[in-house]
């Protein structure tokens, strides 16, 4: 390391004496009562339902067409690792436009229904 930067020993050795020191910071942790927990997550859910229904109401004023899923649909990059469903993203941006068509479907649905299926 010392001969590839001719000159700036010092200031390679000073960076690396800096790093070693330790850092001295003061961390306060705040403790939750069990109590409070309580009180914080019964103010969260009240009102909500432990039925299968969706909680949000049904929505049919999102205008979503095939022209904004193909727009979205080419501006995805290239060369990226798939998700869990394993399908990438040149899979979907150069699909037919059969694809498309059945995207903007499902889409559709899922903001109407505000449900995402299960398959």
């Amino acid at each position: 390391m010392e001969h590839d930067i001719y000159g700036a020993q010092k200031k390679v050795w000073k960076l690396i004496r800096r790093a070693k020191k330790e850092v001295n910071e003061l961390v306060i942790n705040n403790k939750i009562t069990i109590d409070e927990w309580e009180t914080f997550f019964r103010e969260l859910y009240r009102g909500t339902s432990n039925d299968s229904e969706p909680m949000l109401a049904i929505r049919e004023d999102i205008p979503l067409s095939k022209e904004d899923i193909e727009k979205e649909l080419r501006s995805l990059k290239n060369r990226k690792s798939p998700g869990p469903d394993g399908i990438f993203n040149e899979m979907l941006k150069y699909g037919s436009t059969e694809l498309t068509l059945r995207l903007t479907q499902l889409l559709q649905q899922i903001f109407k229904l505000c449900t995402i299926p299960k398959a």
